[in-house]
């Protein structure tokens, strides 16, 4: 990743602030670190662990305001029709006009708020250049690519169960690798991040009471073998409005600041 004179902005969105950990944290810490701007939007906000979260990572934080699905205090994001979040998610890109957009996988989980902050995510990338489209929600602004972050993949299981065991330490992937695989994921992008681990793991640490095992369960990982055998974060290239190449080191590449 090369280094800018101008500063450039990134988005996630994220369905609340515990996914921060498995969403391309570390590479969210690089970018901030390199003088990008980063925020975080999240759509619901039932997670704990405080506004601090973000700004370890060097992001802002933007809530659209939603009900999680299942709880009480409102409507919940995912029974909500698709153009209301969609809506507000445009005004915020508009207001901030990131150049990358960075939305969830939609194979990762089918919990129904995760699929609608997916769904939502698109259809702000797609309308928030269009001027015709959400009229009052701000001038139009087009961001220049979309990824989806692939955090879990069999070759990074493997990978880092073999690693483990080669160095005597207790593994954590038995069990995935011998479940049926869910299929090869086509990432496009590595960035790498094994430096700012650390820092994701911090954000991890500060959720790690309402995390599932799934992800927890990386801080039994020592950070030294994650930056060994698997120093990127892995994403895959959704849309792209800019001139760019495959594969990528570099969530900003082919962009400029204008």
């Amino acid at each position: 990743m090369t280094a800018r004179r101008e500063p450039l902005r990134l988005v996630s969105v994220l369905t609340r602030r515990d996914d921060e950990p498995g969403e391309g944290a570390a590479t969210l810490a690089r970018y901030a670190a390199a003088g990008h701007e980063v925020m975080v939007v999240t759509c619901t906000g039932d997670a704990t662990g405080g506004d601090g979260v973000s700004e370890v990572l060097g992001a802002g934080h933007h809530r659209l305001g939603y009900a999680a699905f299942g709880r009480p205090g409102g409507t919940s994001f995912a029974s909500v029709p698709v153009a209301e979040p969609t809506e507000r998610l445009v005004r915020v890109l508009r207001e901030f006009r990131p150049h990358v957009v960075v939305a969830h996988d939609d194979t990762a989980d089918p919990g129904p708020d995760r699929v609608r902050c997916r769904e939502v995510s698109v259809a702000a990338f797609d309308a928030a250049g269009d001027a015709a489209r959400f009229p009052g929600a701000g001038e139009a602004w087009q961001p220049g690519k979309l990824y989806t972050v692939h955090e879990w993949s069999e070759a990074r299981m493997r990978a880092l169960h073999e690693a483990l065991l080669a160095r005597d330490l207790e593994s954590p992937y038995r069990d995935w690798l011998a479940a049926p695989s869910p299929g090869t994921r086509w990432i496009t992008t590595r960035v790498p991040c094994g430096e700012f681990f650390p820092v994701r793991d911090r954000v991890l640490r500060a959720y790690a009471g309402f995390l599932a095992p799934a992800v927890r369960h990386r801080l039994a990982v020592p950070v030294h073998v994650r930056q060994a055998v698997w120093p990127t974060e892995d994403f895959e290239l959704a849309r792209c409005h800019v001139p760019t190449s495959l594969p990528e080191d570099d969530l900003l590449a082919g962009i400029s600041p204008q």
